[in-house]
């Protein structure tokens, strides 16, 4: 048919509308949707289809479609789908396969077995050999490749199921986060417990006598990942009073006890958003990580197999040992961050207790108040050129006004006092801008792939159901999709 007798309607999205205006029909081109008249759709069909009934008259007259192979394929399904092109619709056809002793599969499967066959049988090169027992040698060299082929798509399966179980775990705690799944208890409860009891276990081991203990380590180790000082200071513990479950305990209620105070001076709100956002943060970051440490196991796995080790069981191992230190090092570094995190005053001093908090929001309100309220007498300001200000820091309004050459520069003025009016911060929203700005460089990134991937007019949209590859076409044509449209994707 012809452009100048259809009209392009709007670029197909793998589905085309049957909204048609009566009189009209629709059908499915090259990506396009386009228009045309139902009268010059019937004659359009009924030339092409005259043509076509003439040729299948002239193959079947002539014997039907003869198919010729040059070699066997390795699966036996290809051959048979190869010479199922000859009797289509129960038309006539044939189909003979020549093969060579050099193809790959006689040479690797059946070569020694043929050639002793042919030596006895007194059979010259170059002469075609056709007998059923050699079919048949065939037919069980293709047997064992796709025996092989089969094997081989198993241990695959079993490889991707054990990075799949890994996956379903990581991504069902992100999309807890995501979801905004409170993770206090987890935290406090789960992660503190958990890294201090390997703590203990390498330091305070059970079974060694409390004397042989290395206080220094624990202590320094709890220092390192939460920031707490139990060896000196007011929160210093007197160890040789305390059992190890004792000391665990003691460590660990005053740990929380610490947390809960920040919760306190923060705020629960914004202390659940930090704790989602450190999460999400150091989760991406080692997930990225373990999933290169895989591929390079997963690389050199199968050299397991010399030292007489099953290459699957090893990597279930390995995979499994990885996966569990870097769960343990999510925690660790969680934990971390939480911890050390020091909250930041309107003044910009950190703030450590509750007192501090009041004290610094009491100092704010009465400045606030004291710049409210202004003496009756405010002097006028001198002729002469207009005072100077200066910017004082971001959020602190500004410093008192100068005048340069006047006498009465040196005169108490009323300028406004600066006010710190910023809210507490934290030293870990830096890092929360960072992973915000690097997630947001991604989805632009994705969103620009999207486009020019959908901008390609090969690479349609789908839209809609489904359809089958064994189903009709949905333009109309009344072929199978899978012999149509289907047959570009």
């Amino acid at each position: 048919m012809r452009k100048s007798q259809a009209r392009a309607v709007s670029a197909a999205e793998g589905a085309i509308s049957p909204n048609a205006p009566p009189g009209m029909t629709r059908f499915y081109y090259s990506g396009q949707e386009f228009e045309t008249s139902q009268e010059t759709w019937d004659a359009a069909l009924a030339v092409h289809k005259t043509n076509a009934d003439t040729e299948h008259d002239a193959v079947v007259t002539a014997g039907g479609l003869h198919i010729l192979g040059t070699e066997r394929h390795e699966s036996r399904r290809v051959d048979n789908q190869l010479r199922g092109r000859a009797g289509r619709q129960g038309d006539p056809g044939s189909s003979r396969f020549f093969l060579s002793l050099e193809d790959d599969l006689m040479r690797i499967f059946a070569r020694e077995w043929v050639s002793t066959l042919l030596q006895r049988l007194g059979m010259e090169e170059g002469v075609p050999i056709e007998s059923k027992m050699i079919s048949r040698r065939i037919e069980a060299a293709q047997k064992a490749v796709e025996t092989q082929n089969f094997e081989s798509r198993k241990h695959v399966l079993e490889y991707d199921d054990v990075m799949n179980k890994q996956r379903e775990a990581v991504y069902g705690l992100r999309r807890q986060l995501m979801e905004g799944v409170d993770q206090k208890q987890l935290i406090t409860e789960d992660y503190v417990s958990t890294i201090l009891s390997n703590i203990l276990d390498e330091f305070a081991p059970e079974k060694d006598h409390p004397d042989q203990w290395n206080y220094d380590a624990i202590f320094s180790n709890v220092f390192d990942t939460f920031g707490a000082n139990f060896k000196e200071g007011p929160d210093a513990l007197d160890v040789h009073s305390l059992s190890r479950h004792e000391l665990g305990e003691t460590i660990f209620e005053k740990l929380r006890g610490r947390y809960d105070l920040k919760e306190q001076i923060l705020g629960a709100q914004a202390m659940r958003y930090h704790e989602r956002i450190v999460m999400l943060s150091v989760l991406d970051a080692l997930w990225k990580d373990h999933l290169l440490a895989m591929d390079h196991l997963k690389e050199g796995i199968g050299l397991r197999g010399y030292a007489q080790q099953d290459p699957l069981v090893a990597y279930k191992k390995e995979s499994f040992e990885m996966f569990e230190a870097m769960m343990l090092q999510f925690q660790q570094d969680t934990a971390r961050h939480l911890y050390r995190m020091q909250i930041i005053g309107p003044d910009g001093q950190p703030i450590e207790t509750v007192e501090q908090m009041q004290r610094a929001q009491a100092i704010v309100q009465a400045q606030m108040q004291a710049q409210q309220v202004r003496p009756a007498n405010v002097p006028t300001l001198p002729s002469g050129p207009p005072p100077t200000q200066r910017q004082g820091p971001p959020g602190q309004g500004t410093l008192p006004m100068e005048f340069d050459g006047s006498p009465q520069s040196q005169q108490p003025s009323h300028a406004p006092v600066p006010i710190p009016t910023r809210a507490p911060s934290t030293t870990i929203d830096e890092l929360e801008r960072e992973f915000q700005r690097k997630k947001k460089r991604e989805l632009e990134l994705a969103h620009a792939a999207s486009a020019s991937t959908g901008s390609n007019g090969n690479s349609p949209r789908v839209t809609g159901e489904k359809v089958g590859r064994n189903d009709a076409c949905p333009c109309g044509s009344g072929k199978k999709y899978k012999k149509c449209h289907g047959a570009q994707a």
